[in-house]
Order: structure tokens, then C-alpha cells, then sequence
């Protein structure tokens, strides 16, 4: 086997442990070597080799993605993550908005599952946000208030779709 095939084939085993085929792109885009670090290649000559690992039985194609022949089909569930984190980046955006008009708050990045497209159905929204030094908790305080008086704020069994960005917070010095 030639060393850019085993670089696919360790790719698709990491991203196989996550249940997530990858595009012919993907597979490029997020290709590594056994040592950890970034594989050289162009996107043909991983197509090319795709094909060939295909032909040793070694991954399949399902509707564009591949993965490990002998995993179980993962398609479907990636694209109706892909589905469900539309509506999760939309309200995400809505909410973003918002929090940054509020002062001390320097950014807010949509963090997680949801950024990778690999929200679930029943899955929250986790933003990362960064404010200002100093002002940690009083930017909390006003964040918090905020979400919930719109009813956007996760708690108790109220999980799906509603923003958690309360655990962890990020200043900048």
C-alpha cells in the first residue's frame, strides 16, 4: 500500500470513529500522515487513490461520501445533521447578534458539534464567546439575562435547540 493511500485510510478510521463519511474533498482537505502532520497531495491524486482503495475493498462510496467498507452506512445521519444544523445556525446567527451589541463582548463563534456540522437533532447550540479583561462576569451576568429573557436559555430538560454558552467564558488580556 503506498503511503498516500494508508495517510486516506487513517483519515477515514479517525473520522469513522465520529460516524462521519467524508466527500472526495473532505478526504484531501483533512488528510494526515502516520506521524501526525498534514499529508502532501493534490485533490486528484487522492480521488485516484480513493478509487483504488475502493477497488481493494477497503472503503466504499455511498451518494458522494466514503468511508471503511466494513462500517456500517453513516450517510444518511451526516446529511440530516447537515439538516438539523441549518436551523441550529440560523437561530445561532439570531442570538450572535444580539450578545454582541452588548458591551465588553468582543466576539461570538458558534463552537462544537454545530460548527462541524454534526449537531443532532436534540442537540443544544454552544457558542464560544470572548469579552473583554476584567469584565468576565459582569458580560456573564448580561449574557445570561439576555438569552433568558428570551427564552432562548438551555436548562433542565429544555435542551434542543437552545443556546449553552453559559459554562465556559474566554477573555481576551
Amino acid at each position: 500500500m503506498v503511503p498516500l493511500e494508508r495517510a486516506i485510510l487513517n483519515t477515514l478510521v479517525w473520522f469513522d470513529l465520529w460516524h462521519q463519511p467524508l466527500t472526495a474533498f473532505e478526504c484531501w482537505y483533512f488528510l494526515w500522515n502516520e506521524d501526525g502532520l498534514v499529508a502532501d497531495s493534490i485533490p486528484s491524486e487522492v480521488s485516484s487513490a480513493l478509487i483504488s482503495l475502493e477497488n481493494k475493498k477497503l472503503v466504499k462510496i455511498n451518494r458522494n461520501f466514503w468511508q471503511l467498507a466494513d462500517s456500517p452506512s453513516y450517510t444518511e445521519e451526516r446529511l440530516a445533521r447537515a439538516r438539523w444544523s441549518i436551523d441550529k445556525r440560523q437561530r445561532a446567527e439570531r442570538v450572535a447578534k444580539l450578545i454582541m451589541k452588548l458591551p465588553f463582548v468582543r466576539l461570538v463563534a458558534l463552537a462544537n458539534t454545530n460548527a462541524s456540522e454534526g449537531a443532532k437533532r436534540d442537540s443544544d447550540i454552544d457558542l464560544l464567546i470572548i469579552v473583554k479583561a476584567g469584565r468576565i462576569f459582569l458580560s456573564r451576568l448580561l449574557i445570561t439575562t439576555l438569552v433568558q429573557l428570551l427564552g432562548w436559555r438551555r436548562h433542565g430538560v429544555k435542551v434542543a435547540n437552545r443556546i449553552q454558552c453559559l459554562g465556559t467564558k474566554f477573555y481576551t488580556p
